[in-house]
């Protein structure tokens, strides 16, 4: 009977409420702190009115009147990124707001990418700073920062098959050999790689300078994010080139003058090649030992000289080539050689062009030697 007294005088102090003003007429509603709202508070379905309850900020209002809630930033606990910068959409879900305010504050940059397999803290004061700086107070935010929030790159591990690609493609472009002919070996890289993942990423590889065409060489693989280079990765390889010598089929005499039959051309590697090897055929066929080699030993361009076709003082063939009339005429005579040359060399001969009883009318002229004892006129 008493709870029942007691139910139905509750309710009558609810029902008085909506019907009679407080006690203290106007100056009781002045000294509220906050405004007056409905609430629930008995559980009963009933609204009560409620004073003092924290203030809120200043009302606002969307273009269709209705009120404007603060800009609710909630940070996730761990955020995998891909590109050169973390911006607030990334590791954050934002809600409320104006659309004006949410689409900035997506888009806001908080800081460029930390490196692969690094952790960027995101901190509270960090991001105010950033939502104050778009012209934001702290009373229109409502921020939540889980503790130890942070920020790292969206990774890759590369397989070390993809490093040597990327390397040897690097080599091949600085190298007048072709991609056939170039060895690796002795590959020194990390034992594991890792890479920013994302459509606007490459890796990048810079050869160390002064790089020789075998033998050691470094290199820096450069990860680029966004064309911004967010890590560094050395290592180095070992290069070498398969290449072809000349090597003597049987031993030659000196001055013995070299034919195709007497010459073989062989594979060795460019680091086993001895300074100055012949390394075509064709660079010793025609020239003379200049000293005794011995079979089977690479050929060097010292070892040899060319023939000589014509010694000084000679007496050598001239012939000179005419086009007149779209017609080519070719004259020949007899001259003296002032000079000594092999194939190809230019030298000076002496003409005799007339005879006057005991004198001789002679000539200087330039000519090309073409074979033994044969030289044409340069005119």
């Amino acid at each position: 009977m008493m709870m029942q007294t007691r139910k139905s005088f509750l309710i009558a102090l609810i029902v008085m409420g909506f019907t009679m003003p407080p006690m203290g007429g106007t100056r009781a509603a002045e000294a509220t702190d906050g405004p007056v709202v409905s609430r629930d508070i008995l559980g009963l379905g009933t609204p009560t009115q409620v004073a003092n309850l924290p203030p809120n900020p200043p009302v606002a209002e969307y273009a269709d009147g209705a009120p404007m809630t603060k800009l609710d930033v909630t940070v996730k606990r761990v955020t995998l990124i891909e590109g050169a910068e973390v911006r607030l959409g990334d590791v954050a879900a934002i809600t409320g707001g104006t659309p004006d305010w949410r689409r900035r504050a997506q888009q806001l940059r908080l800081s460029a990418a930390p490196a692969p397999e690094q952790q960027m803290r995101l901190t509270e004061s960090a991001i105010l700073g950033a939502l104050e700086r778009m012209g934001l107070v702290n009373e229109w935010i409502h921020l939540y920062v889980p503790k130890g929030a942070y920020a790292g790159l969206r990774t890759e591990r590369m397989a070390q098959s993809d490093v040597e690609t990327l390397v040897k493609e690097a080599i091949y472009k600085q190298m007048t050999w072709s991609p056939q002919e170039i060895i690796f070996s002795d590959w020194r890289l990390p034992l594991e790689i890792v890479a920013p993942t994302g459509t606007d990423v490459e890796q990048r590889v810079e050869l160390s300078s002064g790089s020789r065409e075998y033998g050691l060489i470094s290199f820096e693989i450069v990860m680029l994010s966004g064309g911004r280079p967010v890590d560094r990765v050395r290592g180095a390889v070992n290069v070498d080139v398969q290449v072809q010598v000349v090597k003597t089929r049987s031993g030659l005499r000196r001055g013995q003058m070299i034919t195709p039959a007497d010459v073989v051309a062989e594979s060795v590697l460019l680091s086993k090649v001895r300074n100055g090897s012949a390394m075509r055929v064709e660079e010793v066929v025609g020239l003379v030992a200049d000293r005794a080699i011995r079979s089977g030993d690479e050929i060097r361009t010292d070892q040899l000289r060319r023939q000589l076709w014509v010694k000084r003082n000679d007496l050598v063939s001239v012939t000179v080539n005419l086009n007149k009339n779209n017609a080519t005429m070719r004259l020949s005579a007899q001259g003296i050689a002032q000079n000594e040359g092999a194939k190809g060399d230019v030298i000076k001969v002496l003409r005799v062009v007339s005879q006057q009883g005991q004198r001789q009318m002679t000539k200087l002229m330039m000519g090309r030697i073409v074979g033994p004892q044969q030289v044409e006129l340069i005119y």
